[in-house]
């Protein structure tokens, strides 16, 4: 990381009057470079590369069921390699691994 880089970016604890946390690096306003974000009414949980506070990179996301995917994000999406972990509905553990996960949609917070 550059030096113009390294300094523009500040480490943060945000709060928003939703609940939602975000701590992690800041730069112009925006969650840059890396952070973990929680909903905790939506009892969810964000990890990971972040760019204009969106997932964006690698990342895992668990959601309130405890499904976890973990893996490549682009603007926001799960998008690429990556794999998915979930109980059915007989509390065996599935996975799926995809090389490919395309524009798969979360919901997500912007700051």
């Amino acid at each position: 990381m550059s030096p113009d880089v390294a300094d523009a970016l500040n480490w943060r604890s945000l709060r928003w009057q939703d609940g939602c946390t975000y701590e992690g690096l800041e730069a112009d306003g925006a969650c840059e470079s890396h952070g973990v974000v929680t909903w905790p009414g939506r009892h969810e949980r964000y990890e990971g590369q972040l760019h204009g506070s969106r997932p964006h990179g690698y990342g895992a996301y668990r959601w309130r069921d405890g499904t976890l995917y973990r893996g490549e994000w682009h603007d926001g999406q799960m998008q690429g390699c990556g794999v998915l972990i979930w109980k059915d509905e007989h509390d065996s553990i599935q996975a799926k691994v995809r090389s490919q996960f395309s524009r798969a949609q979360v919901e997500w917070r912007s700051a």
